[in-house]
């Protein structure tokens, strides 16, 4: 009882002592998010009086950041247990449904979200768990732990700091991250706050955020200032000229976006080191150090995204509402990443007052997707998309934005409205697999803005719509034509005029076969202005003169509807109308201030033409919809949509009352088939979230068919809108036969019953595609599902044949995982090293191989990757496998592949190093093959467990195998370029050749070159004598010892085999440069054509290495080389750390990729 007491009591205390002073003006939305900050608040320090005794047995989860459709994390899995815990069931059986939660917010998650959220009365219900449902979460009982916060009570005065109840807990981020929120504090009490010092802290450098990337974010989500960089010496990040005045709470966000460069493994954290990091004009108190926690960087980059300037819109009109202002075009450029647009924000830089520009929308293909209110005193914009808008990877979509221009705003060539991106990172498109926002490159600038003018008079005349549309016949008020009229003086308006014309009327002649009733009316209280007009309207009319008088204030407007009555008889259908504002006269308009006439050239436009309409008879059309596709999927599905019916509404709005299904299956029984498809469900999209229709029903059997009838849907379409209803099974049953199921509706005439506004029964037409007994519907097959695992094509240093180098993490190869028929979630795996690719042994590489790891990529190519949990750093024969393994295994599962889709993955290994005249460390020379292993492997595709995967590539027992790496010391990289001067008779260059050294110093010996030979004669073979390499730190040395090639005859080709006189040692990042010179007898002239082409060649036919160099030098059959010819020794020194030639770690070069191909020109 006392705790009881003790906990409300802090509660009303809390609220009074947070709340302060309202000031005047300040926004319902500020309230209710400070409402809301202390709910999850006091909500927490309620749980925590209750933890004392036990508490209750509600699920308690740790809620830090929002959770939307493809959030993945423990968070996800709590907040699926609570849901099933409370009555919202995420899934009745299968993933998500009690017992069986998972780690992925995916559309049934977000379903029950939005039912939750209904139920609890928080709006949206778009099923987004953002800040508004954590804290009503809190409020009725959860628990949200967030990273560290304390309850800190304002001062009496001044203001006090502390860390924010949901400050953000630590994750792995990676390069590239856009604004990663990474602290959140709390200032509380009064002042006025100019700046705002932070302290970057933990293990990590400057150099891992981006410059300019740091941000302090306000609640809306906009930015105070520009970013800031980490000063590399200090550690500090000054936030000046803020300006922020504080009464009561204010929270605040500090956003960085991270470095493609970052280390990986480093960790980052933000503080506020001390009271007089914070100054203003009054005292700062609180417990310092504020720290936010620590984030770790990931290594590998984030997926890219790019805005740029689409479409310039037509100049705007003086008081137009809803006038286009800006579009602009987000781009995915990722290959395997979908992207997630969550806040957009435009710098706006016009003329007009930005406090004359309001009600933002963005739209897209004509929805409205992102709001915004006004242009803050920043002069930015922020528009956020709620839910986040999907743009799927490699797709682009385009953006329209919309606001009400003010009256007030006058018009000219001076009168700018000015739209850009000013930083990139105000594009905010949240990767989904990763959450953290994509690198943004911005095409959106201020050299590539948007600019428009103002165009209008002393009358402005903006028109409205509607567009070109269906009149329902029988429609009482239907608006033909929409305008509004703004002034810049106080005006009186005596006459309204219009035309009406009209098709196909001529010949109506009762009265209900015409418009009636044609008046004009206010659009904001329906109150009528003008009319009606005294006569019926059917053919085409003139000299429509409104003269009712009426008034508009100076810099206000009016929004104006021309309305009439459609009439009822079936002659009408087809009928078309359209109104015209006749141009006003010079005496119809009266300026009050000066008591004179409005001059018809200060009325812009004087005359607008409408659109035209069709009359019509309400109906209801209905089609297939494109998606769900036919499709093959496995028994034990969870959520399959079967298919999707588009119902659109023409001329009026249409409800539909009930919808009986039809469902056919193959070679199954109606009894195996009601088993299979079970209780079905009809779902539609409320706000970016699929809601159930009506009640759940199961298929019944009757005399031929199987049906399933949904009754008292009362589900009303809006006229000329389009609605996708979808016929959903919640599950398909573990035992369902492997056959294929159509459902659809057999006969609309009788199967769909629908209603007009006025309750007259609609006739329907049947398309022969949604008819299931037809089978031109959509074909749902069962089928076993599988899993095929296969190596990625040649082409890339992944997966070829190459040299890695010692002493580090080194990709061995890189697989495509690809699931069909199902959801493919894989729980148990075993990687294998082999030393010649048919049999996992650490026999031979057990002390080279330290660890395994498998990362995902985010595309084909791999450029990105991460980590995946459970499948990282995994020690070689650590769990008591077969030699040369390591399995692991995951209860809940490493990693879903989607069913249809592939997933890329780089196999790795951790290797250790190589030391000379030790046995201990990595052998240089040895092979490594690293597989996936065919047998511990498990998977689950719906409620199917597989225990094998499909592959083309593999050896014995291995499953899949990479190819041949071969683990060296370190490696030659080498590189051509073009010979500098001219080709002689004499010395000549021909060639110039780059080698550096990866990993560790090497020595080369003896390398070969091809020559093709135009116009230039050589009468000798080839020897010392007559070819030269020379170093550039060393011209006129040769280092040549020895030569081999025939002679080469102009227009012919030959082989040089170059030896050097001593190895050439390369030492790391101190590349050498060789010049290859040749004595050609006679060159002909450059207008002939003269010239000689060289590059690197080597025909070695597979890897020799742990020789002497003399050994390869003499001994072709051996060593793979052909007439002792364009095969290259080069050592790395494994051995012998001076090059000795007698030391056996010399190679060929048969591994050496990517080796240069490319050919030099020399020319006279």
């Amino acid at each position: 009882m006392s705790k009881k007491f003790l906990s409300i009591a802090l509660s009303v205390m809390t609220i009074g002592a947070f709340m302060g002073p309202v000031a005047y003006g300040q926004s319902t939305a500020s309230l209710q998010d400070q409402i809301n900050s202390l709910l999850a608040t006091i909500a927490t320090l309620q749980a925590q009086l209750a933890g004392q005794t036990g508490g209750t047995g509600a699920t308690a989860c740790t809620f830090t950041k929002d959770l939307t459709l493809g959030a993945t994390g423990t968070d996800v899995q709590c907040l699926q247990q609570y849901l099933n815990g409370t009555g919202y069931t995420v899934a009745t059986s299968g993933a998500g449904s009690p017992g069986n939660e998972t780690t992925y917010f995916g559309s049934r998650t977000q379903a029950a979200v939005s039912k939750w959220q209904a139920a609890n009365g928080v709006t949206p219900t778009a099923g987004y768990f953002g800040a508004r449902s954590r804290a009503k979460y809190a409020a009725i009982g959860g628990t949200i732990i967030g990273g560290g916060g304390t309850v800190v009570l304002p001062p009496g005065t001044g203001l006090a700091a502390s860390l924010a109840y949901d400050n953000p807990v630590g994750a792995t981020v990676l390069g590239g991250s856009t604004m990663v929120p990474m602290m959140k504090f709390v200032l509380s009490g009064s002042g006025t706050v100019n700046t705002i010092t932070l302290m970057r802290t933990g293990p990590g450098v400057a150099a891992d955020f981006a410059s300019s990337g740091i941000y302090l974010l306000d609640e809306t989500g906009a930015r105070l200032t520009t970013g800031r960089t980490v000063n590399s010496t200090s550690q500090e990040v000054n936030f000046t000229g803020l300006n922020l005045t504080v009464s009561g709470t204010k929270t605040l966000t500090v956003a960085a976006s991270i470095s493609t460069s970052q280390v990986a493994g480093n960790r980052n954290a933000f503080q506020l080191s001390s009271a007089d990091k914070i100054s203003g004009s009054v005292a700062v108190s609180g417990t310092f150090p504020v720290r936010g926690n620590e984030f770790t960087m990931g290594g590998s980059d984030i997926g890219t995204a790019t805005i740029a300037s689409s479409t310039l819109p037509a100049n705007p009109k003086v008081g137009e509402v809803g006038a286009k202002l800006a579009s602009f075009k987000i781009t995915n450029n990722a290959s395997a990443d979908d992207l997630l647009v969550t806040k957009v924000t435009l710098r706006y830089a016009g003329a007009v007052s930005r406090a004359n520009l309001s009600n933002f929308t963005v739209k897209y293909a004509g929805n409205t997707v992102g709001t915004g209110l006004a242009i803050n005193s920043k002069d930015l914009a922020v528009l956020v998309f709620n839910p986040p808008f999907l743009i799927e990877r490699g797709q682009n979509r385009i953006f329209e934005m919309f606001g009400d221009v003010s009256p007030s705003v006058r018009s000219g060539s001076a009168e700018t409205i000015k739209f850009y991106i000013e930083d990139s990172n105000d594009v905010v498109v949240a990767s989904k697999l990763y959450s953290y926002g994509a690198t943004v490159t911005n095409n959106f600038d201020s050299s590539n803005y948007q600019q428009t003018t103002v165009d209008g008079g002393q009358i402005t005349v903006t028109f409205n719509g509607p567009t070109n549309s269906d009149l329902a016949s029988s429609g009482s008020d239907v608006t033909l034509f929409d305008f509004t009229v703004a002034a810049a003086n106080n005006v009186e308006i005596k006459n309204l005029r219009f035309s009406v014309t009209t098709t196909g009327m001529d010949n109506e002649a009762t009265t209900n076969e015409k418009f009636s009733d044609f008046k004009v009316v206010d659009a904001a209280t329906g109150a009528v202005v003008a009319g009606p007009y005294a006569s019926n309207i059917a053919t085409t009319t003139t000299g429509i003169v409104l003269n009712d008088t009426w008034t508009i204030s100076a810099g206000q407007s009016r929004r104006l509807r021309v309305t009439a009555d459609v009439g009822s008889a079936s002659a009408i259908d087809a009928d078309t109308i359209y109104v015209t504002l006749v141009a006003w006269n010079s005496t119809d308009i009266k300026n009050v201030d000066s008591n004179t006439d409005v001059a018809t050239a200060d009325i812009v436009p004087n005359g607008i033409t409408g659109n035209t309409h069709t009359a019509k008879a309400p109906s209801l059309t209905i089609s297939l919809a494109g998606t769900p596709s036919s499709r093959t999927l496995s028994a034990g599905t969870a959520n399959v949509d079967l298919v999707g019916i588009k119902f659109q509404a023409v001329a009026d709005d249409i409800q539909i009352k009930t919808i009986k299904i039809t469902a056919t299956a193959g070679s199954n029984t109606a009894a195996g088939t009601i088993s299979a498809l079970g209780s079905l469900r009809l779902m539609t999209d409320v706000n970016g979230v699929q809601t159930q229709i009506g009640q759940s029903k199961g298929l019944t059997a009757g005399t031929t068919l199987l049906t399933a009838e949904f009754t008292n849907l009362n589900y009303t379409i809006t006229k000329s809108n389009a609605k996708t209803i979808t016929v959903n099974a919640p599950q398909i049953a573990t035992n369902a036969s492997t056959t294929t199921y159509v459902v659809g509706i057999e006969d609309l005439t009788t199967d769909v019953t629908a209603v007009d506004s006025q309750g007259n029964s609609l006739t329907i037409s049947t398309p022969a595609s949604i008819n299931p007994s037809t089978g031109t519907a959509v074909q749902l097959t069962l089928a076993t599902p599988s899993l095929t695992i296969t190596r990625v094509g040649a082409g890339n240093p992944d997966t070829d044949s190459n040299q890695v180098i010692a002493n580090g993490n080194r990709v061995l190869t890189r697989l495509e995982f690809r699931a069909t028929n199902g959801d493919v979630n894989v729980k148990k795996i075993q990687f294998g090293i082999s030393a010649d690719g048919t049999a996992a042994t650490a026999a031979s590489v057990g002390d080279d191989v330290k660890s395994v790891s498998l990362k995902m990529c985010t595309s084909q190519s791999c450029s990105s990757k991460s980590a995946v949990t459970g499948l990282d750093a995994l020690p070689i024969d650590a769990n008591g496998v077969a030699a040369g393994t390591v399995k692991a295994e995951s209860a809940t599962g490493f990693f879903t592949i989607p069913r249809g889709e592939s997933r890329y993955f780089t196999l790795e290994a951790a290797l250790d190093q190589v030391q000379i005249g030790s046995a201990d460390y990595a052998d240089s020379g040895t092979d490594i093959y690293a597989s996936v292993a065919l047998s511990n492997f498990e998977a689950v595709a719906g409620n199917t467990t597989l225990t094998s995967f499909a592959t083309s590539t593999g050896g014995t027992n291995l499953g899949v195998t990479g190819l041949q790496k071969e683990l060296l010391k370190g490696q030659p990289v080498v590189s051509v370029s073009a010979p500098q001067g001219l080709l002689t008779a004499g010395l000549s260059e021909v060639l110039r050749m780059t080698v550096d050294a990866e990993g560790g110093s090497i020595a080369l010996k003896a390398f070969g070159i091809n020559m093709a030979t135009s116009l230039a004669t050589f009468s000798t073979a080839f020897s010392s004598s007559n070819v030269n390499v020379e170093l550039t730190t060393s011209p006129g040395t040769n280092l040549v010892g020895s030569v081999s090639g025939a002679v080469i005859n102009a227009g012919a080709n030959g082989d040089l085999y170059i030896i050097f006189t001593n190895p050439q040692i390369i030492d790391p990042a101190s590349p050498r440069t060789f010049v290859i010179k040749v004595t050609p007898d006679a060159v002909g002239t450059s207008a002939n054509g003269a010239k000689i082409v060289t590059r690197l060649d080597r025909n070695e036919t597979s890897i020799s290495n742990s020789a002497t160099a003399g050994a390869f030098l003499g001994d072709a059959a051996v060593y793979n080389y052909v007439n002792n010819t364009k095969v290259w020794v080069w050592s790395d020194l494994s051995d012998d750390s001076t090059g000795s030639e007698t030391a056996t770690e010399w190679s060929n070069a048969y591994l050496l990729n990517p080796f240069p191909t490319d050919t030099k020109v020399a020319t006279p």
